[in-house]
């Protein structure tokens, strides 16, 4: 469901958000950070990845308890902690990422102070630890235009135009998708344990928002948190940990 009338709101507060809070001086926080200390004293160098997933939500999760295995690789993963009451921060990537980042609660996030207020990323640098972002929003740029690729759910909706597309259709392109999450999180996993007789890894996995298939004829994503449906809100999240690194930070997963 598309309301004209939201494009023109949005454009609107877009910019009287970027006008009101242009030359208003960055506020520092968390200047009293300092790098952790492990509990064992002979810890070797940690490296934690954190991954934000697009539009990934929880009801259709495999390891979550969904009735398709859509994480057919990450389930066999032992040691793997998997949280089933994770609400995201808002319903559309604009609002989710920087509140995820921030100090803010959903309740409390508002787009112009964030802006201008320091967030996790300074304050891990400034404790020492070396932050490095990879983004991968931008598409192939051609490269896999010509590539086929397998679908596990099939037939799949292959138009923009979902109105074009009977839901299940719909349904099976989006649990693709999933299916490919698991691929690249369990490929991650296997990176980080054979890199862990040197280093004590991690890897921590949530979604940015979830997404509508069609329930209550609302598609896709960004409907107003207080009247988006639980589907648009409930995410998945993972995480993951070296023995080494459970031992040197005295991570006990049962606690998690």
């Amino acid at each position: 469901m598309v309301v004209p009338s939201n494009y023109v709101g949005a454009a609107v507060a877009y910019v009287s958000e970027q006008l009101g809070s242009a030359h208003v001086p960055l506020r520092r926080i968390g200047e009293d950070a300092v790098r952790p200390l492990a509990v064992t004293p002979q810890a070797r160098k940690s490296l934690t990845v954190l991954v934000v997933g697009e539009s990934a939500r929880a009801q259709n999760f495999g390891l979550l308890g969904y009735d398709r295995d859509t994480t057919p690789q990450l389930s066999k993963e032992a040691g793997l902690v998997a949280f089933s009451d994770v609400h995201s921060c808002g319903t559309e990537t604009a609002v989710s990422v920087p509140c995820m980042f921030s100090t803010f609660t959903r309740k409390q996030y508002d787009a112009s102070k964030a802006r201008n207020q320091e967030g996790l990323l300074d304050v891990l640098q400034r404790a020492g630890i070396a932050v490095h972002w990879r983004d991968n929003q931008s598409g192939c740029k051609g490269t896999c235009d010509r590539v086929a690729f397998e679908d596990r759910f099939t037939p799949v909706c292959r138009s923009n135009a979902l109105d074009k597309c009977d839901r299940q259709s719909i349904i099976n392109g989006y649990d693709n998708t999933l299916v490919y999450t698991d691929h690249v999180l369990a490929t991650l996993i296997d990176v980080l344990r054979s890199r862990q007789d040197k280093v004590d890894t991690a890897m921590l996995y949530l979604s940015d928002h979830g997404e509508s298939l069609g329930e209550y004829n609302l598609f896709l994503h960004g409907t107003p948190y207080m009247l988006a449906p639980e589907q648009q809100k409930h995410i998945p999240m993972l995480a993951w940990f070296s023995d080494g690194y459970r031992k040197d930070y005295a991570v006990d997963t049962d606690c998690l």
